[in-house]
C-alpha cells in the first residue's frame, strides 16, 4: 500500500485519502462516475482554471464571489 504525504484528492466529489489505491477506487465508484458524466462541460474548463491559480489568486477568487455584491455583479 503507497501512502504519500501529501493526500490524493477528488476535487469533484472532495474526496481525499493519503493512499493512493483509495483514490483509484474512488474514482471507479458509480457516485463518481455520475457527478463526472453529469458535469457540464463549461464547468469543467472552469474547474481545470481554477485548479492552475495560485493559493493567493484562489482566495482574492473566493473573496470575490463571497462578497454580497457578487450576485448583483453576476448574471443570476
Amino acid at each position: 500500500m503507497e501512502i504519500n504525504p501529501e493526500p490524493y484528492k477528488c476535487e469533484i466529489c472532495n474526496y481525499v485519502t493519503f493512499v493512493k489505491k483509495n483514490l483509484l477506487w474512488h474514482n471507479s465508484c458509480e457516485s463518481h462516475l455520475f457527478k463526472v458524466r453529469n458535469i457540464k462541460p463549461t464547468a469543467i474548463s472552469i474547474f481545470n482554471e481554477i485548479k492552475h491559480l495560485s493559493n493567493e489568486e484562489r482566495d482574492k477568487l473566493l473573496k470575490y464571489i463571497n462578497d454580497s455584491d457578487f450576485i448583483k455583479k453576476s448574471a443570476f
